[in-house]
Parts: C-alpha cells; sequence; structure tokens
C-alpha cells in the first residue's frame, strides 16, 4: 500500500500524464498519425488490468500514445514498442520521457519483420 506522500505524488503523475496525452490526441489529429481510439484503448485498459500481463509486444509504437495508455493500466506491465519511422520513434521517447515511463516502456528504432525474425531464431518467440 502506498504512502501518503507516494499518494498524492501519483495524483501530481497522472495529471501530467492526462495533460500529455491530450496534447498527443490534438497533435495525432493535426499530423494524421494513427492512434487507438478512446473506447478501444479503455477496453485494452481493462483487459490489462485484468489479466496483468507481465509483458507487452506492440508492433507500430507511432508517438507512444498506446504504449503509455497500457503501461498506465498496470504498473506491473514492461511494454516493448517498435517503430520503423525514425521521426515517430524520437517523438515517441520524448513522450515517454516526460511521464517517467522510460523504466517501463522500452521504445526499438527497427522494422518489426527483422525484430521478430531475431526473436524467432533465437528462440525467443514462437508464432502459432
Amino acid at each position: 500500500m502506498p504512502t501518503n506522500k507516494q499518494y498524492i505524488q501519483d495524483l501530481y503523475s497522472l495529471n501530467k500524464q492526462a495533460l500529455l496525452l491530450e496534447e498527443m490526441e490534438h497533435y495525432a489529429s493535426l499530423h494524421s498519425v494513427p492512434i487507438i481510439e478512446r473506447d478501444g484503448v479503455e477496453l485494452l485498459k481493462q483487459l490489462i488490468r485484468l489479466h496483468k500481463p507481465n509483458q507487452i509486444l506492440e508492433i507500430g509504437t507511432a508517438i507512444g500514445y498506446s504504449a503509455i495508455q497500457m503501461a498506465s493500466a498496470n504498473c506491473e506491465t514492461q511494454i516493448t514498442s517498435i517503430e520503423i519511422d525514425e521521426e515517430r520513434f524520437h517523438i515517441a521517447s520524448k513522450n515517454v520521457e516526460k511521464v517517467d515511463m522510460t523504466d517501463r516502456i522500452h521504445l526499438i528504432l527497427e522494422d518489426a519483420n527483422q525484430y521478430l525474425n531475431q526473436l524467432k531464431m533465437n528462440n525467443l518467440i514462437s508464432f502459432c
């Protein structure tokens, strides 16, 4: 159970995160960046709360919106997100830093096909 101080600090963090998410939604709208819709993200977050996955692999980071949303649903979940576009990767990196989630959201600048093939060759992932 968090201490009173931690609880209050978490409230500040949530406000900071909510403001950034609104900014990200606005940026995505202005620049035609595809992000998950609000209903979809709420369903996804509820599934994460229920199933409590240790790790999530996201293909297509864009600006980091869904990775931040998923990480906020369960503080134990580690997110690995792959992005091929260098500009979007850098924007996502800055967004993840702004919400202090660099320890839980790991961004990879690479083609997802190559990354997944490398995992498969090292027997770290299998496709059924």
